[in-house]
């Protein structure tokens, strides 16, 4: 997908791809997997470089490394669907822990090589309400810990 945005300078092109596959293991258990890179033509200063770490990308602490003009990364997840719950026949509750991992490549001037591995509890709202909601811990391969909170479904 190419895309170019006011939300990027003047002739500045970003172009991503994204896969990913979910494989069923038992009852209630599931893999999910994301493999994706981007990258950006053009010239553009650190505010619109690409970013390799955040929700959507490497689950780790921001640093330099991260502004960069390619990334790649890879994400794995084994995914557990707990029984909904439903309080007065309304609003089922999804409850899904999961255990993460992640692994990605950016170019800034060389390449850098990180990971994280980490946990995450999702809760997920049906109708009406329909909200689902993130909390994600993860250390990443210096040992930093990083954690998120999103109101927003997992790939």
């Amino acid at each position: 997908m190419t895309q170019a945005s006011a939300i990027l300078p003047q002739g500045v092109i970003r172009e991503e791809t994204d896969l990913r596959a979910y494989v069923p293991l038992v009852a209630g258990v599931k893999a999910a997997f994301r493999a994706a890179a981007a990258t950006q033509q053009g010239t553009f200063g650190d505010r619109d470089a690409q970013v390799a770490s955040g929700f959507d990308r490497l689950r780790k602490p921001f640093d330099a490394t991260d502004l960069a003009r390619t990334v790649v990364w890879t994400s794995a997840e084994l995914r557990w669907a707990w029984p909904t719950v439903s309080f007065f026949e309304l609003c089922p509750l999804t409850v899904e822990p999961a255990l993460i991992a992640d692994a990605g490549q950016s170019w800034a001037g060389g390449a850098v090589t990180t990971w994280d591995v980490g946990g995450a509890i999702r809760v997920f709202w049906g109708d009406p309400v329909g909200v689902p909601l993130r909390v994600e811990a993860t250390t990443d391969n210096q040992g930093r810990p990083w954690w998120g909170f999103a109101v927003e479904a997992p790939y």
